[in-house]
């Protein structure tokens, strides 16, 4: 167990009311660069029932900020709920239906639970869904993983989309309620069960979350005894064995929500009968350095949903006492929580695109804290997901050296052009391999990882240089194109898995660190070289991804 911390997390600001002036000296042209996009459903009339209209909900977020799987409610009404279906967004192809369509009760009517970084797999409780090759039912597959126990889930993936989190139900002689949790390994393998704790025989409750980099589980532990009477805490479930966060005490309900990138992060709720012994709910936030702090927020009562991949930005929802209904808020570390309307309002401008709106909650956000997503009232007085583009810290990465065919960049060997963004379509993956920064390039709290997507499962070299090469149009090399130049360190191999990896793994020294970034910073391009032996384009057997350009601060 962790030994427990509890105090008010300190803001920069006694009244976290007022609107937090995180962008006081932007220019007006990055002040106008900040988007509210309403995300349209599946239908053209909403769905309803003696609730209300719902056009969708449920909004999950990929890492990169460019997909958001939620559910869309069919138009009609009907007496009990709205039949629905699991769809996805993204700002060019907009909403696409992904898996078949359901009706009130099938696959758990849970929605999407996972998406990886850059939004080509989404899983439900029993199905994944990939960009390529589509829709599958995995529901058989656990059945037969598990075939003594009631029912398993999956509720989660890794952010390369290799690890699958699941739950499985409690084995005979374990109490009801409790249960395991699993992680699964693609695309071979089966679930490989986690430790219980020794003190928890039955296990644990509920199923939330999964670390990015698929090594941590968060959830509840549960227990029901004449000492505690019912109680769960939240905890931290690795190979290793659990941590927990909150003691058990009778009448706790400690609610985990989402973790960092590494699991070193951790954001929720915790109830009254916790040992913070207030009177309504509170968001926390938990560090292996800190402990478990409470995230004062505008209102009288509120639940954080999710956080970044450093764990410095998190999201929720607040409701202040005597007034109907929540609100959307956003708490970043060093200036604290606020309003998100308020925000996108008075700091941003965006008055007249949200009138008629009320941000009800927010439920996602990006790994570099950029984009969030969550769930409104529209003018129509329906409820609606709704997308969120604030402009990036100047320490986020930009992306440049696309092999996607578009003006001012070379041309892929074999015309191989690859989607927009990514690099030279190769062998297994006609939209090419895709090397996204996720994180902020800051020596002071270096979080910066590189994700590398659609590759085939070989090796590949992770690589930093000093240098853009053609001005970020790139050269053409083997069957992609090389763009990051001048002085070039070797960062890590990897082993592909589900056509992705990440570099640095949790384990693992910081980028800063692996490519010897000085004290005062400096701007540096990343890429990554994969081995692709099939015969497809020039006689190389290898390829690249796009190159990303990271400006390194103090």
């Amino acid at each position: 167990m962790s030994s427990l911390k509890i105090r008010p997390l300190q803001v920069a600001h006694a009244c976290v009311l007022r609107v937090v002036p995180l962008l006081c000296c932007l220019g007006g042209a990055r002040a106008q660069s900040a988007q509210f996009i309403p995300i349209a459903g599946t239908s053209a009339t909403p769905g309803s029932n003696g609730n209300g209209c719902y056009v969708n909900s449920q909004p999950r977020l990929s890492a990169d900020g460019g997909t958001v799987g939620f559910t869309s409610y069919r138009g009609g009404v009907s007496t009990g709920a709205v039949p629905y279906d699991y769809a996805i967004w993204t700002q060019n192809g907009g909403t696409e239906v992904i898996a078949p369509s359901t009706s009130y009760g099938e696959n758990f009517g849970w929605g999407i639970w996972g998406l990886s970084g850059d939004g080509t797999l989404a899983c439900g409780s029993n199905w994944i869904w990939r960009r390529v090759g589509g829709y599958q039912s995995l529901d058989s597959t656990l059945n037969a993983q598990f075939p003594s126990v009631g029912y398993s889930v999956l509720f989660g993936c890794s952010q390369d989309g290799s690890v699958l989190a699941g739950w499985r139900e409690g084995t005979v002689g374990i109490p009801a309620g409790g249960g395991d949790y699993f992680r699964w390994q693609l695309p071979q393998g089966a679930p490989q069960l986690l430790p219980r704790d020794a003190q928890h025989p039955e296990g644990y409750f509920t199923f939330n979350c999964v670390s990015g980099d698929g090594s941590v589980v968060g959830g509840q532990t549960y227990r029901s005894d004449a000492t505690y009477g019912q109680t769960y805490a939240a905890a931290l479930v690795t190979l290793a064995g659990t941590t927990l966060l909150t003691p058990e005490s009778a009448g706790n309900a400690t609610i985990l929500r989402d973790l960092s990138f590494n699991g070193g992060v951790a954001v929720g709720q915790v109830s009254p009968g916790s040992p913070l012994g207030g009177f309504a709910l509170e968001s926390f936030r938990w560090s292996a350095a800190n402990g478990l702090e409470v995230l004062p927020t505008p209102g009288t009562t509120s639940a954080a949903h999710a956080c970044d991949s450093s764990g410095n930005t998190v999201v929720g929802a607040y409701l202040s006492f005597g007034t109907a209904g929540t609100r959307a808020y956003v708490w970043r570390a060093g200036s604290g929580a606020t309003d998100l309307q308020v925000e996108l309002t008075n700091t941003y401008g965006l008055g007249s695109a949200l009138q008629g709106w009320t941000l009800l909650s927010a439920t996602d956000v990006s790994a570099d804290g950029s984009v969030i997503v969550g769930q409104g009232v529209n003018p129509s007085g329906c409820e609606q997901v709704f997308l969120v583009r604030l402009p990036p810290d100047p320490s986020t990465p930009t992306t440049l050296c696309a092999g996607d065919g578009s003006a001012g960049t070379t041309p892929c060997p074999c015309g191989n052009s690859g989607a927009t963004g990514n690099g030279c379509a190769n062998s297994v993956n006609p939209s090419g391999a895709r090397l996204a920064a996720i994180g902020q390039a800051r020596l002071a709290a270096p979080s910066l990882q590189l994700f590398g997507s659609g590759m085939p499962n070989a090796t590949v070299l992770y690589f930093q240089g000093t240098a853009v090469l053609s001005g970020g149009a790139g050269v053409a090399f083997g069957d992609g194109l090389r763009c990051a130049g001048g002085t070039v360190v070797r960062l890590r191999t990897r082993q592909n898995s589900g056509g992705g990896s990440i570099v640095p793994a949790a384990n693992e020294p910081t980028l800063a660190v692996l490519g010897s970034i000085p004290a005062n910073g400096g701007t540096r391009l990343y890429q990554a070289w994969y081995r692709n032996s099939a015969t497809y384009c020039t006689p190389a057997s290898f390829n690249l991804t796009n190159a990303v350009s990271a400006t390194w601060t103090p």
